[in-house]
């Protein structure tokens, strides 16, 4: 059987300028490890998909199952109409005019209705405000900070992966 031939070297690229950016020393990464990452999640998902539609297949004849999936859809049935009823207790209106939380304890449910969202909006950007005016940015107490940068997002394109296997 013949091995698939070695993906494409490795790219960095800044999203942003579309600069090619230098790999970094702290971490090789290898087009062999991402496509070691693609077999294994698609042969997790097709498991998965798989292990749904046994289950599915085992449970068609099992009565205790039958009777167990009509509890359990008999149970969503009922809470969500209590969940709705909840929600109508309060008028959204009278809710904004309140300006609060409500909460009514039964001892074993407490049921709290939480304090309206307040949002707040500028038609110019604190980047901006800063650029243009630093002194009223100061005043304002308008600074930029970065963050800390959120883990990496792999996207498994299936048609690349299926010519790459090949």
């Amino acid at each position: 059987m013949s091995r698939p031939a070695e993906p494409a070297a490795l790219v960095y690229v800044d999203e942003e300028t579309g600069e090619m950016i230098e790999a970094s020393p702290a971490a090789e990464i290898t087009a062999t490890d991402l496509l070691t990452y693609a077999k294994a999640r698609v042969a997790s998902d097709a498991a998965q998909l798989a292990l749904a539609e046994r289950m599915q297949e085992l449970m068609r004849d099992d009565p205790l199952a039958a009777e167990l999936s009509a509890k359990i859809d008999a149970a969503r049935v009922t809470v969500a109409e209590v969940e709705a009823g909840l929600e109508a207790a309060w008028t959204p209106a009278f809710r904004k005019r309140l300006n609060s939380g409500i909460s009514i304890d039964f001892g074993f449910a407490r049921v709290t209705w939480p304090k309206p969202s307040e949002t707040w909006s500028m038609t110019v950007k604190p980047a901006e405000i800063e650029k243009q005016y630093p002194e009223m940015a100061q005043l304002l107490g308008v600074s930029s900070k970065i963050g800390k940068p959120a883990a990496p997002r792999v996207t498994i394109r299936a048609e690349k992966l299926a010519q790459v296997l090949r």
